[in-house]
């Protein structure tokens, strides 16, 4: 096996705080629903997406990554010294360079040996 020594010890992750509904999404585009005639509940039925969680406006992106790193490392009581890699899997990002890994690693104390990349 080629990567023998390489594994996932913890997943930790960080939910927004704001709850929005797709009923609530619904009603804020009612008039589009109403003049092309599509009955509310769709949102819903052709997703399959219930509620959706946001950040409150100008949060830093990494400051959800960077508690959903802290609960992986509490989870499997894990030291920030033994991470050899952080590897930051959004969709978003704060800033072109340098990568949202980075301050996720830098937060949570990983030694600037180890690979650190978005």
């Amino acid at each position: 096996m080629k990567y023998s020594r390489v594994f996932i010890e913890s997943v930790g992750y960080e939910l927004g705080p704001i709850v929005v509904t797709s009923t609530e999404l619904e009603n804020r585009i009612a008039s589009v629903y109403k003049a092309l005639h599509i009955t509310p509940g769709q949102l819903e039925a052709l997703t399959g997406i219930r509620e959706r969680r946001w950040w409150k406006p100008n949060t830093p992106i990494s400051h959800g990554a960077i508690a959903a790193a802290k609960k992986a490392l509490l989870e499997r009581n894990v030291s920030a010294a033994d991470i050899g890699a952080v590897v930051y899997a959004g969709v978003c990002r704060e800033h072109f360079e340098p990568a949202t890994a980075c301050q996720v690693a830098a937060a949570i104390g990983v030694q600037g040996n180890a690979a650190v990349y978005d």
